[in-house]
């Protein structure tokens, strides 16, 4: 009875092995050959022997235009749908703040804050945007307009920085400071700009007076939401009837405006 189960199950694996041996040699094979710019595709036949297969090739070369042309079609669609997108190009920003009388630049920094030198001002700009696909940070070209309050200690303070014997009348009423400046909005955020300015106060005479200056300002600004800024920026005021360099800090809100979308 053993020897009966033994022979069976030899029988069992050497036909088991028969049929692997014969499946792998009647299984055929696919070989797609490319060489630019022309593709073959070629099979082994149950025999072992290799031939073109026309039909395949057709097939591939079908499916391949196919998704060439899909893709191509996807990619112009995009660039189509980029060119139709419409972005805002112009800025406005109205707002104001206040500016302390720093005096000159080469001052050290003060040992208490002197709430007499702390004028209110009123400030503007106004700008192109000219990269206006990158709407969160854009760069941006225009002007600024400054409109400063000032109070007669700052006004005094600027006086001594720039060593003028000019005395205020006992009652001014014009004190005040109006800039005009050109320049960059680098990244929506960091600024650079240049210009001219006004300081108009009323002198001990009752006579109204003006100095001229040039100057040039870097701040930045930070959103505090969707068309809220808050900036802080430096002037310098220097030239004209100005022989020293005069510093004045400032810090304000502003509401920030896009639109012409084009």
């Amino acid at each position: 009875m053993r020897k009966i189960l033994l022979l069976t199950l030899l029988a069992g694996a050497i036909s088991w092995a028969s049929a692997q041996s014969s499946c792998s040699k009647n299984k055929a094979s696919t070989v797609v050959i490319q060489r630019s710019p022309t593709v073959r595709i070629v099979t082994r036949s149950n025999s072992g022997q290799w031939r073109n297969d026309r039909d395949q090739t057709i097939r591939y070369l079908q499916d391949r235009d196919r998704n060439r042309d899909r893709d191509r079609n996807q990619h112009d669609n995009h660039k189509e749908k980029e060119k139709r997108k419409r972005y805002d190009r112009l800025t406005l920003q109205i707002g104001g703040g206040g500016n302390y009388a720093w005096g000159q630049i080469s001052d050290q920094v003060p040992s208490e804050f002197n709430r007499d030198l702390l004028s209110g001002q009123a400030q503007g700009f106004f700008g192109i945007r000219f990269d206006v696909e990158n709407r969160r940070r854009p760069n941006v070209v225009g002007v600024w307009g400054t409109y400063g309050f000032q109070t007669p200690q700052s006004v005094n303070s600027i006086f001594r920085s720039q060593e003028l014997d000019f005395v205020l009348s006992e009652n001014p009423t014009t004190l005040e400071i109006r800039e005009w400046e050109a320049g960059l909005l680098l990244r929506n955020w960091f600024r650079l700009s240049g210009g001219m300015g006004t300081l108009n106060f009323v002198d001990s005479k009752e006579e109204l007076q003006s100095l001229n200056y040039y100057t040039a300002t870097a701040g930045l600004g930070i959103k505090l939401g969707k068309s809220l800024k808050w900036v802080t920026n430096g002037t310098v005021m220097l030239g004209r009837d100005f022989e020293n360099f005069t510093f004045r800090p400032s810090t304000g809100l502003v509401l920030n405006f896009d639109f012409l979308r084009i």
